[in-house]
C-alpha cells in the first residue's frame, strides 16, 4: 500500500481505535462511547458513515479489505495476511 490520505478527526479516531485492537471485534457501542463519549444523539447509522468513509479513504491506497464487519456485533481490522 502507498500514498497518503487525509482523514477527518473522527477518521483518525477510529481507525486508531481499529489498529489497536488488530484482529479483535470492537463492538458498535465501544465505538459509539469511545469516539463520541456516548454521544445520546448518535445512532449506529452515524458509525457506519464514519465506517464507510474511512473504507472509502483506505481502499484508495490499496487497504481495501482491512476493516471487516462483524454482523450484528461491530468491526474489526486485520491486516492483509488474513
Amino acid at each position: 500500500p502507498q500514498g497518503t490520505v487525509q482523514l477527518s478527526p473522527t477518521e483518525s479516531a477510529l481507525l486508531q481505535v481499529l489498529v489497536h485492537h488488530l484482529g479483535q471485534t470492537v463492538t458498535k457501542e465501544q465505538l459509539l462511547e469511545w469516539l463520541w463519549q456516548g454521544g445520546k444523539y448518535l445512532n449506529e447509522n452515524t458509525l457506519s458513515v464514519n465506517v464507510s468513509r474511512l473504507r472509502t479513504k483506505l481502499s484508495s491506497v490499496g487497504l481495501d479489505q482491512t476493516i471487516r464487519t462483524e454482523r450484528g456485533v461491530g468491526y474489526r481490522m486485520v491486516d492483509d495476511h488474513e
